[in-house]
């Protein structure tokens, strides 16, 4: 329609009408492509499973966000079966949200969940001042990260106490399951009853 509005002579814009039409039509091209490989692309329930050494996750996580030693973390020695990606992703995301708001001792917690099968429970425990409750928007944010990795959430908090401190508890869900404890027998359900491992300053 634009090329019959054009009278010569005119002939550049012409060719420049031309060239934009082949670049509009080349992006849609590409678009759909990228559409149908999309579509090609695995689903989320079939995400590629491995073994996770999750006292080495914890030590490696542990060494990033509090490097000066500040805190006294806790967590037990464990095999997990999942998605690497997401799992690292997730505590990654937890291991900074508890750094900047735990006073002193923060205790970590791996099992099955015992509602569903094929779904890890873990949860962190820690002591922190009254006014370091998440507030709605990093509740949102915590949400919305553990939903985009096919994971779920629960925040918990006591009223605070005299001392102006409380008890936070992030507890995760994820696709995956205990494995092994580290001599490689079966992992006891209550494995994460016992805190084996440690990262204190």
């Amino acid at each position: 329609m634009l090329r019959r509005e054009i009278r010569e002579p005119m002939s550049a814009r012409v060719q420049l009408l031309d060239l934009m039409t082949e670049t509009a039509v080349t992006a849609l091209e590409e678009i759909d492509g990228f559409e149908f490989h999309l579509d090609e692309q695995p689903s989320p329930a079939a995400a590629p499973m491995a073994m996770i050494d999750f006292g080495h996750l914890c030590r490696d996580f542990s060494a990033i966000v509090d490097p000066e030693r500040r805190l006294s973390i806790l967590f037990p020695e464990a095999t997990l079966r999942a998605n690497r990606d997401d799992t690292q992703y997730v505590f990654r995301a937890l291991f900074e949200e508890t750094a900047h708001r735990a006073r002193d001792t923060v205790s970590i917690s791996v099992s099955d969940d015992p509602g569903r099968t094929n779904r890890l429970q873990a949860s962190f425990r820690m002591t922190c001042n009254a006014g370091d409750r998440p507030t709605a928007a990093e509740r949102h944010w915590l949400d919305s990260t553990l939903r985009s990795r096919r994971g779920e959430i629960s925040i918990d908090a006591d009223r605070a106490r005299d001392d102006g401190l409380m008890t936070l508890i992030f507890t995760v869900f994820l696709p995956g399951h205990l494995v092994a404890a580290p001599d490689g027998s079966r992992a006891p359900r209550e494995v994460n009853r016992g805190l084996s491992g440690r990262a204190t300053g």
